[in-house]
């Protein structure tokens, strides 16, 4: 399979499967790519779950605890 994808770091054209950092181009954007998350630089621009969606979940697996 031949799956071609930009480097989300620097746009270089990544193969998968000839690029050992796939989808990255190289260590080098791979890291970068991970410092900005750890960092705070990147972020999630919307929730990944709605509040009231944890607190239904939370109050249906209380109801299952016996």
């Amino acid at each position: 399979m031949n799956m071609k994808k930009s480097c989300p770091q620097c746009g270089e054209e990544t193969v998968y499967g000839e690029h050992a950092h796939y989808p990255f181009c190289s260590s080098r954007c791979r890291d970068g790519d991970f410092l900005g998350w750890t960092d705070g630089k990147k972020v999630l621009s919307t929730p990944i779950t709605d509040a009231d969606e944890v607190l239904d979940f939370l109050d249906s697996i209380e109801g299952q605890e016996g």
